[in-house]
């Protein structure tokens, strides 16, 4: 709803290595200690490092984003290890200049391969193959700057309605989405029309349950 506050968490999807490289600190820092026990102190120091370093690396590497639209506002937090919050960018969305797939061609000119234009990069994604994500180039600061984020359908519409009267290009990607699937629904419509104008010559009682069945379904 548009003028609502809307909530939207993304988990970052943790690399392959990092339960390996948990392991390995938490085993040389166990043998260190023992060492220091045995041996001699100064191992001990080592030990005691390596599981500072162990409790600093879990909580850097498990991040998570919350994106949050207040009114105009996008307020973009990043989230160490379930504990810290941090405040990352806090954004007019009027000063949206456009909000796209990534690999569409709205906002191939940033692109890292092939685009001219280079702009500072913030990825705020999952990383998961599965969920597309978007690039959206904004101005924050009097800088120029492209976020990539996996936006849900309803915060992406929010978006559509808030920057669309202030709009800079005439039309953003997402827009022209929405006024194509209108065009594709429409041809859709008059293409169900005419199969049910054809299935009503036959006048089969199968057929007639199926035109029943495409006027619920719209």
């Amino acid at each position: 709803m548009q003028g609502a506050k809307l909530i939207q968490q993304v988990k970052r999807k943790q690399k392959k290595m990092t339960g390996v490289l948990r392991k390995l600190m938490v085993v040389f820092g166990v043998f260190f200690v023992l060492l220091g026990i045995m041996i001699s102190q100064a191992f001990m120091l080592a030990g005691f490092l390596l599981v500072a370093l162990y409790f600093v690396f879990d909580v850097l590497s498990r991040k998570e984003y919350e994106y949050i639209l207040d009114g105009k506002t996008l307020t973009i937090d990043v989230i160490y290890g379930k504990r810290y919050r941090k405040t990352a960018h806090i954004i007019d969305m009027t000063e949206m200049e456009v909000t796209a797939p990534n690999r569409h061609e709205a906002v191939a000119k940033y692109r890292k391969d092939g685009g001219g234009v280079r702009l500072p990069k913030f990825d705020y994604t999952s990383y998961e193959d599965d969920i597309p994500y978007y690039t959206m180039i904004v101005i924050e600061d009097r800088e120029k700057k492209k976020l990539l984020l996996d936006l849900n359908q309803e915060l992406l519409l929010s978006l559509i309605h808030i920057s669309e009267p202030t709009r800079r290009t005439p039309i953003s990607y997402a827009v022209f989405c929405l006024k194509k699937k209108k065009k594709t629904n429409t041809k859709k419509k008059k293409k169900k029309k005419k199969k049910t104008n054809t299935n009503k010559k036959k006048r089969t009682p199968q057929i007639h349950k199926k035109s029943i069945g495409i006027r619920v379904h719209k």
